[in-house]
């Protein structure tokens, strides 16, 4: 099943295409929005000697809040089948992201240190 629409030889690459690319791109946007959320508390707690208020708190501020509309318009109600199920299924897969962070931080407590810091530092 892809985008809501059993996948078949009638379903025309196109479509398939615009229906996957949408849903991937909601989860694209909220995964920049989290990140840059995350960046100043990084910088400060980590790296406070070369934290920058502009670069690492209202650049990425103004990136989350750019972002707020192309997310809209892709997540806003009453669109038409799949593309209305999209918010949910992303949200699906939120939510089991982070049952999944959850387990692997249970087992082994410093991943997420060692994780954060091969992102934000390399």
């Amino acid at each position: 099943m892809i985008g809501g629409h059993v996948a078949s030889a009638a379903m025309s690459p196109l479509t398939m295409f615009d229906e996957s690319s949408t849903f991937g791109t909601i989860l694209i946007l909220i995964v920049y929005a989290m990140s840059s959320v995350a960046l100043p508390f990084y910088y400060r707690k980590n790296h406070p000697e070369l934290f920058n208020p502009i670069r690492h708190a209202v650049l990425p501020t103004i990136g989350v809040l750019w972002i707020l509309v192309p997310l809209y318009y892709l997540a806003k109600p009453g669109q038409s089948t799949p593309y209305n199920w999209y918010p949910y299924m992303a949200l699906g897969v939120i939510v089991l992201a982070l049952i999944y962070a959850t387990f692997l931080c249970s087992r082994d407590p410093g991943i997420g240190d060692r994780v954060g810091s091969i992102v934000a530092d390399e």
